[in-house]
């Protein structure tokens, strides 16, 4: 019988520039040059994440307090 231990996927702000224009919010990743619009549960992921790296059940629980249901947040990092 094997043991097998999922490894979580940490997560953490790297090449990504956060800009305002036309009163919305936006990210810049120069990798691709893409530039997307940030909806307000994708703000506060990565708001969470300018803390330092964690995993989705940190990021989850970082925003539990905000009243973000956690399928939300999962959704957001997952479309980051």
């Amino acid at each position: 019988m094997s043991s097998a231990v999922a490894e979580a996927t940490t997560y953490s702000l790297t090449d990504v520039h956060r800009f305002k224009g036309g009163g919305a919010e936006f990210i810049y990743l120069p990798g691709s040059g893409g530039v997307f619009a940030l909806s307000p549960i994708c703000r506060a992921v990565l708001n969470a994440l300018e803390k330092g790296p964690a995993s989705s059940d940190e990021i989850i629980a970082a925003l539990a307090g905000s009243g973000l249901p956690a399928a939300d947040v999962v959704e957001a990092i997952e479309d980051l």
